[in-house]
């Protein structure tokens, strides 16, 4: 009866024209606490992403190739990350469940739904992909958020996946862990300043870089010996649509060199599971970027480029791209409802000074907080003409898309936005 009614419940959803991302889940939870656990028992490999940043491109990925490998493979790829919203996914898949053992699941889940998911689990993989500054009003400081994710790994049957370049990952490091980083040739980013994690969990000392890539991404070192891992899964080199992983290349169609971080976060899931190289290699030169993640369309012969950003972390990344992509316009959508974090005090704490340095024509700014947003641009020095408010969606993308342009959302404004821009124009790969 649960599965019936949360099945109708998600049809009735988008017939009115909602997602139903989590609707399934709610209403089958409502006539059955045990649901849950009873449809995640099923499965016989349960892979869990979580993390800040990249953990909907490494979903993705991840199951985009386990798909290939076994089709009852489920997951969460459409983001719905909460408890309900896997369910949800659950629920909607249950003819799977009934006819098969289901030998994959791969979900996506929120950092702070970690421990509710753990709850229902014996056995399982955990993904951590890095910890950033983000969302305080939902997470409160990244240590209790940390915390309490540890603690639901508790007395667990658990393997870590862990980002070995974040000081706040390694501090998973009494679990059973494998890591993945770079090696200190990798000189692809930019410099700047560590912001989030300077200073050591174990003694308070600020800890030592002798290589940083992005945020506290580096190689880090203590007095106290609390020190970067040795990895199991190395980057060794990027060569444009290339990269170099325990001497293995591996093409891709991913921009932004944040990106090469899922890339590689997945493909050392992947060697875990041990899926054949050439079955990684193939799902890793066929997968194209989605959900607003660099997603590109083409509007009438102009490059468009959407993504999503959330935090001063990943808005940094994005900015530096934004010079390899050259647009003539940029457009900010920054919301502050529930979904986005309330607290977007975060964007004083992000670089947009890199687009003084390019050709930029227009700034369009929407959303709830569009003023905000334009007070941050014209504190940088951008002239006050070059400033376009606009909170119409729909005349906001003919505009914009006059030309090439960058297109950058927080959560609430991306479903909205991607749906207006690809009835515009023709998807393509986040190339």
């Amino acid at each position: 009866m649960a599965i019936l009614l949360g099945k109708i419940a998600i049809k009735l959803s988008r017939m009115m024209g909602h997602r139903g991302s989590d609707v399934g889940g709610r209403i089958a939870l409502k006539f059955s606490k045990r649901i849950f656990k009873k449809l995640i028992s099923k499965i016989d490999t349960v892979i869990l992403i979580t993390g800040t940043n990249g953990k909907s491109t490494v979903t993705n990925l991840l199951a985009e190739v386990l798909e290939q490998v076994d089709s009852t493979t489920i997951s969460n790829k459409t983001g719905a990350n909460m408890y309900t919203g896997i369910l949800s996914i659950m629920v909607e898949k249950y003819r799977f469940f009934k006819d098969n053992k289901i030998k994959y699941g791969v979900f996506e889940v929120d950092e702070g739904n970690v421990y509710k998911v753990m709850q229902e689990l014996d056995h399982n993989y955990l993904v951590i992909t890095n910890f950033f500054r983000d969302q305080l009003d939902r997470y409160s400081e990244m240590d209790l958020l940390i915390d309490k994710i540890k603690n639901s790994l508790e007395n667990k049957d658990v393997k870590l996946i862990i980002n070995a370049d974040d000081p706040f990952c390694y501090r998973f490091n009494k679990y059973n862990y494998v890591s993945y980083g770079l090696t200190s040739a990798i000189t692809s980013f930019e410099a700047g300043s560590i912001s989030d994690s300077k200073y050591c969990p174990e003694c308070g000392k600020e800890l030592r870089y002798t290589s940083v890539f992005y945020g506290q991404l580096g190689h880090y070192q203590c007095d106290c010996g609390y020190n970067r891992p040795t990895p199991k899964y190395n980057l060794e080199a990027i060569n444009n649509n290339e990269i170099i992983i325990n001497n293995h290349t591996y093409h891709h169609q991913l921009k932004g060199n944040y990106n090469v971080y899922n890339l590689l976060a997945a493909i050392s899931m992947l060697k875990e599971l041990n899926i054949s190289e050439d079955t990684i290699e193939k799902g890793v030169a066929n997968y194209q970027a989605i959900g607003g993640r660099m997603q590109k369309i083409t509007i009438k012969n102009n490059s468009i480029y959407l993504n999503l950003v959330k935090n001063h972390t990943g808005m940094n990344m994005t900015l530096q791209e934004a010079k390899n992509i050259e647009p003539e316009h940029i457009a900010f959508i920054l919301n502050d409802n529930e979904g986005d974090g309330r607290d977007v005090s975060w964007i004083w704490d992000a670089d947009f000074e890199y687009l003084l340095a390019l050709d930029i024509e227009k700034y369009f700014v929407s959303g709830t907080r569009a003023y905000d947003m334009a007070l941050r641009l014209k504190n940088m020095g951008i002239p006050r003409h070059k400033i376009v408010i606009n909170n119409l969606f729909a005349t906001l993308v003919d505009v914009v898309t006059n030309k090439d342009a960058l297109v950058i959302v927080s959560y609430t404004a991306l479903n909205e936005t991607k749906k207006l821009l690809e009835e515009k124009g023709e998807v393509k790969s986040g190339l």
